[in-house]
């Protein structure tokens, strides 16, 4: 949005043309979404260096049954000990951080029988994401069942 460009942000995302639909509480999931979108943006915008693009990529897509949403940042390079730790409450690598995001984020995940990961990006930044189980509504030919 308008705050991502101002601070040289540049966001994009991919999804599949059909919505992928699961079941859970609106509220929970948002903020998980949010939390992982927030943790991206501040990476890409404070952690990049000064010559490298400043990116957020959000991909969400269906696989194995199951909705799963990626974010990855341009941001710096996470160690091994920083990758460890990541979804543990009150870790933070920010100065104004509570550490509490990730560690909620991985609660509201698995209270929904989902799953959330994290990894490197390559040399610089990271991917975090999480999967969930599609709803019945979205099981493997039920769409065809629905079009007959």
């Amino acid at each position: 949005g308008a705050e991502a460009r101002l601070r040289g942000v540049e966001v994009a995302s991919e999804a599949p043309a059909e919505p992928l639909v699961v079941e859970g509480d609106p509220v929970h999931l948002q903020q998980v979404v949010l939390n992982l979108l927030q943790n991206a943006f501040v990476a890409a915008a404070d952690g990049a260096a000064p010559s490298e693009p400043r990116r957020i990529s959000v991909i969400s897509a269906r696989a194995a049954g199951r909705a799963t949403v990626a974010v990855s940042d341009s941001g710096p390079a996470v160690g091994e000990e920083v990758l460890a730790s990541l979804f543990k409450p009150f870790f933070t690598t920010r100065a104004d951080g509570l550490g509490m995001g990730l560690a909620i984020s991985k609660r509201l995940v698995e209270a929904h029988d989902g799953r959330i990961w994290a990894r490197r990006a390559g040399e610089r930044g990271l991917v975090v994401g999480f999967d969930l189980p599609l709803s019945r509504l979205e099981l493997p030919g039920r769409a065809a069942a629905a079009g007959a």
